[in-house]
């Protein structure tokens, strides 16, 4: 099961729908057309292991993650993570994240970047955020693959919302079984929300606890530590220096 959590990255995906007749302004979000959210957990190999599709376009990924079921569960500890592990020999056990932008709220099992003002020209939080910039990609491929896969996802539907709800978590699962062609797929985690009315989300709050803080500065050392760097990381921080604005 531990190899399982090897590595999760959280990120959601916005599907344009067109507006409905006497459609709800809840489905009008921020970038000017009407939408739903995909908020999905992939692993490594770009496969889904669990998704959430049933909220308003409207509502921030962070508010989406907080009031789904995904989250509710990891709150709570029932989301079958496995028991916390050390990342090196003899060293403190420690929990399993899942790896947000900064969309997401930080928690002690939710890792989110550095802000420029918490940088502060600190290095080596610099190359934490490009590491977990790394993993982020591998979710952001996964909705890639989704979408050149099933072209439906390139133009808005035309269907209501909660067929696109039943649409989309079919192609997720026909995703995976197209990503595992040697072995059998994963079971996929459907975490719907079992009304079939979406939900308005109140606006969430951004003080993240201490002890997510400490797990963040726990994986910062570790990743800027003999044991946990990869060769290229300082070239690479110092490369995005020279490319920034």
């Amino acid at each position: 099961m531990p190899e399982m959590w090897h590595t999760r990255i959280w990120s959601c995906y916005v599907i344009s729908i067109r507006c409905m007749i006497n459609g709800c302004s809840l489905y009008f979000n921020y970038k000017g057309f009407h939408s739903t959210v995909l908020l999905a957990l992939a692993d490594a190999e770009y496969k889904f292991l669990a998704i959430y599709v049933s909220s308003y376009g409207k509502n921030s990924d962070g508010n989406i993650f907080s009031k789904s079921v995904i989250g509710e569960k990891l709150e709570t500890g029932t989301l079958n993570v496995p028991p916390n592990t050390p990342l090196v020999e003899n060293a403190v056990p420690m929990l399993y994240v899942i790896v947000g932008d900064e969309a997401f709220p930080l928690k002690t099992y939710l890792l989110h970047p550095y802000s420029k003002h918490h940088q502060g020209g600190d290095e080596s939080k610099e190359i934490y955020n490009y590491r977990l910039s790394r993993s982020r990609k591998v979710v952001e491929n996964a909705f890639g693959i989704l979408a050149s896969r099933w072209r439906v996802f390139r133009w808005p539907s035309e269907v209501q919302p909660e067929t696109v709800d039943k649409v989309v978590l079919a192609f997720c699962c026909l995703h995976n079984t197209l990503c595992k062609e040697h072995n059998l797929p994963d079971k996929i985690e459907l975490l719907c929300p079992r009304t079939s009315g979406l939900r308005n989300l109140q606006q969430l709050r951004r003080n993240a606890p201490r002890e997510a803080t400490d797990v963040r500065n726990y994986f910062r050392d570790y990743f800027n530590s003999p044991v946990g760097s990869v060769p290229w990381q300082l070239a690479a921080v110092h490369c995005g220096r020279l490319h920034s604005p």
